[in-house]
């Protein structure tokens, strides 16, 4: 059974702005919310973005991750994101990574090289519920290949 936030231990809860040393990465919680439209940090002339279907809603957790060990670390093998909705309903998402160029890339084609940071996104799609349904919590899972787990508050 899930835990409600309120459960969680205190140094399990990441809050924005929040960074965290897991394993060979620090990891900075940079933006969590409802998104319809997901933009990169930096627009290329030709870039792309991403947009849910229908009437689904992204949840969007923006993270930078520095890699601080001596080795490259590929990016798809960091963390994943599940988020929980009302205590009940879970989902999944993709990540993608920030790229100056690009806008966005692919996270299982993309390395961190040691000493470096690069941002590193995921999107979960939700029905528009999650978004609207304001009574009901949704909480961010995120796990990561360490095994640890944080949990965020979204509402």
């Amino acid at each position: 059974a899930e835990k409600r936030l309120d459960e969680v231990s205190e140094k399990l809860i990441i809050n924005i702005g929040d960074t965290k040393t897991v394993g060979n990465v620090e990891f900075t919680l940079e933006k969590l919310e409802f998104s319809h439209r997901v933009e990169p940090v930096e627009k290329p002339i030709f870039y792309s973005y991403y947009s849910p279907d229908g009437s689904d809603v992204y949840v969007y957790v923006k993270a930078n991750i520095k890699n601080i060990s001596k080795n490259d670390l590929s990016c798809d093998e960091i963390y994943d994101v599940e988020v929980i909705y009302n205590n009940d309903y879970s989902y999944d998402g993709f990540q993608v990574v920030q790229d100056s160029s690009l806008g966005f890339t692919y996270s299982n084609i993309t390395n961190i090289d040691p000493l470096t940071s690069r941002g590193v996104d995921t999107l979960i799609s939700c029905p528009g519920e999650v978004e609207t349904n304001t009574e009901a919590p949704v909480l961010v899972k995120i796990t990561f290949e360490t095994g640890e787990v944080f949990v965020a508050n979204l509402r």
